[in-house]
C-alpha cells in the first residue's frame, strides 16, 4: 500500500518498519496488518471498432471508458513497405544529352539537397564545363 514520507518516516523511527530498498524507497511494515481487499467486478465488450470496459462494485460504477481502434492498418502497412521499397531502391537519372548516353546512379540514404549538388557537379563534369583546377563550376 502506499503512504505519505512524514508516515513512513515516522514508522521507521518508531521501528515499526524497516527499509527494503532505497529506490525507489520501499519499507516493509513488522507488524500484521488487517486485509484491505474490495470486491471488483471487470466487464469487457469487444466489438469490432471500439472496446468498452467498466469496473464496478457492488454499490456503485468505479471507471467506464471506451478504446477506439485504429481502421484500416492492413492498408497503412502496406504503404509502409512500399515507402521503404522506394526509398531502398531510387534511381536517379543524372543526364541525357548531346555526346553522353543516359546515365544512371543508384543513390542510397543521401538527402534531396546533397543529391542535388552531386546532379550538379556530375553533369557538369560530363559536359566539361567544371574546372578541375580550382573547383569552380562556370
Amino acid at each position: 500500500m502506499l503512504t505519505r514520507p512524514r508516515k513512513a518516516k515516522i514508522l521507521l523511527k518508531q521501528e515499526k518498519a524497516t527499509v527494503v530498498q532505497r529506490r525507489p524507497f520501499i519499507i516493509q511494515l513488522k507488524y500484521t496488518t488487517g486485509e484491505n481487499k474490495q470486491a471488483l467486478t471487470l466487464g469487457i465488450d469487444i466489438g469490432y471498432t471500439t472496446i468498452g470496459f467498466s469496473v464496478v462494485t457492488e454499490k456503485s460504477e468505479l471507471i467506464s471508458d471506451e478504446l477506439t481502434l485504429r481502421k484500416r492498418i492492413s492498408r497503412l502497412l502496406e504503404q509502409k513497405k512500399n515507402h521503404r521499397r522506394n526509398r531502398r531502391n531510387i534511381l536517379v537519372k543524372i543526364l541525357k544529352c548531346g555526346k553522353t548516353h543516359g546515365y544512371i546512379i543508384k543513390y542510397n540514404w543521401i538527402k534531396s539537397g546533397l543529391k542535388k549538388a552531386i546532379l550538379m557537379v556530375f553533369s557538369r563534369l560530363l559536359v566539361g564545363t567544371y574546372r578541375k583546377e580550382t573547383g569552380v563550376m562556370s
